[in-house]
């Protein structure tokens, strides 16, 4: 059996982590030393890691952990910033993160949704995944399918109804692993299995009509392969919040 770790949306030195009285360093130090403890096999790094000033300090705290993490890139990164400490699979998506690779009973899918859309460049690239007959496990900051909340209406990936349409004529399962909402969310269309992982920094509730902030818990998931079966789960911590702020 292998176990992921999927860590998402940590947000080191940006303003409103702060501003609600979290430490982004220390809730990912205590997500990475649980992973350790459970003996994940693999960290997946979701997005969303900072300000580019952090970035060097990121790479240095997880490198601690495990030096071969694969890293999907957030809004809030960009790939200028994390090549300086990042070179697994830089060349393949000729200025953007996205590749795949075999293994197990599954294609893993590493996609790049930065710029809040994914370019046509990409999207070809994305129809020609489907050429396997394997079960499909899609890493993606920004999530393909609706969460039906506030967060969804305002920060959605544009033009995610071409990816959806992509994976919707697979002819295997797949199941999408994002962040980007701050929350954790299971959502299924057809042969679309999709999860969103808790954030590492704040969480956001899911509200249809406001966005409420909750800096009381952070978390991240486990991811568990068997043989061509996947479960998954969301492990949670309570928030240590420094003090001052609001």
């Amino acid at each position: 059996m292998m176990k992921i770790a999927h860590i998402t949306d940590i947000h080191l030195e940006e303003g409103f982590p702060l501003k609600y009285r979290i430490d982004a360093y220390r809730n990912l130090e205590s997500v990475l030393q649980d992973a350790l403890e459970r003996n994940i096999d693999r960290i997946i790094i979701g997005g969303d890691l900072g300000n580019t000033a952090s970035n060097k300090a990121f790479f240095s705290t997880l490198k601690k952990y495990d030096e071969q993490a694969e890293i999907v890139l957030g809004n809030h990164d960009t790939y200028a910033g994390i090549s300086m400490h990042y070179s697994h699979h830089l060349n393949q998506g000729k200025g953007k993160l996205y590749y795949s690779y075999d293994e197990r009973s599954f294609r893993f899918v590493f996609m790049d949704s930065s710029s809040g859309i994914t370019d046509k460049e990409q999207m070809e690239w994305l129809r020609h995944q489907l050429d396997t007959d394997k079960k499909l496990l899609v890493f993606i900051h920004h999530p393909v399918l609706d969460s039906y909340s506030l967060m969804d209406r305002k920060y959605a990936l544009n033009g995610r109804e071409a990816v959806q349409e992509i994976f919707s004529a697979h002819k295997n399962e797949v199941y999408i692993f994002c962040g980007h909402y701050h929350m954790g969310d299971e959502r299924t269309h057809g042969n679309i299995r999709q999860y969103i992982s808790p954030a590492v920094s704040y969480q956001v509730e899911k509200d249809p009509e406001q966005i409420r902030i909750n800096n009381s818990n952070f978390g991240y998931r486990i991811i568990e392969l068997n043989g061509d079966e996947l479960r998954t789960h969301i492990v949670e911590f309570k928030t240590l919040l420094n003090e001052g702020g609001l």
